[in-house]
């Protein structure tokens, strides 16, 4: 995993339940952009960490949670000599053909900031190569005495490529979805043979019984329909 991934896992809880992306550095002020909300709305995966530095030198982490028709964003931001800053939870869904949002903050300039920047992140994710996983490490026990003097647990992080969803007409690249094995299946598009292009969710897949595998996949740079 990036030094930043491991920063910023220190300060979310439940590290273990997101697959992580380092998005490297984007502008501190972020620009007013239009939200492709087919584009916002579909993640990798339901739980998503976001990691990345402003070129002032902010660093942020963006909790993202997918819904059935909805996106959640929360964020923690740590600058220099500053104390971490965690924000309130931000729900963005679609209302009448029109992007709505319900925040705790309660003012329209934090979620404003907030959609510029699911915008950002989201598309970024679309031609993310490289993911992180964190498993705990060590026995139930060990795990058990850290708790008690206040520490937190051990991670093992896993890394996952990422290639871009192939159409169904293309060749087979080796694999097969019928691997026994436990496995992530990340959220990917489909084209569809009666239905077009149809967004698949990501899940768990396979036994645990019978193994757990994190893929590894070549990689391609792809670009998002228009």
């Amino acid at each position: 995993m990036t030094p930043l991934v491991r920063e910023m896992s220190a300060l979310v809880p439940e590290p273990e339940s997101a697959h992580w992306f380092d998005l490297g550095t984007v502008p501190q002020h972020l620009p007013a952009q239009s939200m492709e909300w087919e584009i916002a709305r579909h993640l990798p995966y339901q739980r998503t960490v976001a990691v990345f530095r402003t070129d002032a030198g902010a660093r942020y982490a963006c909790w993202l949670q997918a819904g059935d028709s909805s996106v959640t964003l929360a964020y923690v931001g740590l600058e220099s000599g500053k104390p971490a800053l965690f924000s309130h939870p931000t729900a963005f869904f679609e209302r009448d053909g029109a992007i709505a949002y319900h925040s705790r903050a309660g003012d329209e300039a934090s979620a404003k900031h907030a959609a510029r920047m699911l915008v950002t992140i989201a598309k970024r994710l679309y031609t993310e190569r490289t993911s992180y996983r964190p498993e705990r490490a060590g026995t139930i026990a060990q795990q058990r005495k850290r708790e008690r003097h206040g520490k937190r647990p051990l991670f093992v992080w896993n890394t996952v490529e990422i290639s871009p969803q192939l159409p169904e007409s293309s060749p087979a690249l080796g694999g097969t979805h019928a691997s026994p094995r436990a496995h992530d299946r990340r959220g990917h598009w489909r084209n569809h043979s009666t239905k077009g292009r149809v967004w698949v969710k990501a899940c768990r897949v396979g036994s645990a019984s019978n193994g757990v595998v994190f893929k590894d996949y070549e990689v391609t740079t792809w670009k998002a329909r228009t």
